[in-house]
């Protein structure tokens, strides 16, 4: 899938921004979000939303259920972005980690060593802030202090941008589907392609 700046996109986004950074810097990070989420839905093909698609396109032939279900797999395990907003940004980190804690953005599936590389220009551009950067540092320090090779993912970087930009309380998750939909169409039509007709 060709990945370019969804430019139309991201100047409907710039409405619902505020705050201290230039229209061109909001612009410049929700574009490098748009390309993240985009590129590693799709290099990361059995992601719980993609993979939803998947068993809904078979099961039904219906393109509106599959995206339904895509949607539907995001906000607990996968995908938590408002949680991960909350967690890094509204409540106190504790001192220690508690043992099988599990915390919303961080963690990957697919890169357990690493932060997955499709984040790595969201990453540059987030550590130029410390007011956003430092709370998943922090997170990330809790992990190292208890051998915990966990990683912050998606839902983190994506919570991130969210508070840089000004981005409204409860509609995080617009910054996940909204570029995401392209891609799970593609993996629709993947499955419709080699699936019978149901009669």
């Amino acid at each position: 899938m060709e990945n370019r700046d969804p430019v139309p996109v991201i100047t409907d986004w710039l409405q619902f921004t505020s705050g201290p950074l230039t229209l061109a810097e909001r612009e410049r990070i929700l574009a490098a979000l748009w390309r993240a989420h985009v590129t590693s839905s799709t290099n990361n093909e059995q992601n719980a939303s993609n993979v939803a698609v998947m068993v809904s396109a078979a099961a039904s032939g219906s393109v509106a259920n599959a995206l339904v279900s895509a949607i539907a797999a995001t906000g607990g395990r996968h995908a938590p972005v408002t949680q991960a907003r909350r967690q890094l940004y509204r409540e106190k980190a504790p001192d220690k980690l508690p043992e099988r804690w599990v915390v919303p953005g961080f963690g990957n599936s697919f890169f357990k060593d690493r932060i997955d590389p499709a984040w790595d220009s969201v990453v540059a551009l987030l550590r130029s802030h410390a007011n956003v950067w430092g709370p998943i540092e922090t997170w990330q320090a809790l992990f190292r202090a208890a051998n915990k090779g966990v990683h912050p993912n998606a839902a983190a970087f994506t919570a991130a941008v969210a508070e840089l930009v000004g981005w409204p309380e409860g509609l995080e998750p617009v910054l996940v589907i909204q570029p995401r939909i392209s891609v799970w169409a593609a993996v629709f039509q993947g499955v419709a392609e080699v699936t019978p007709q149901l009669q």
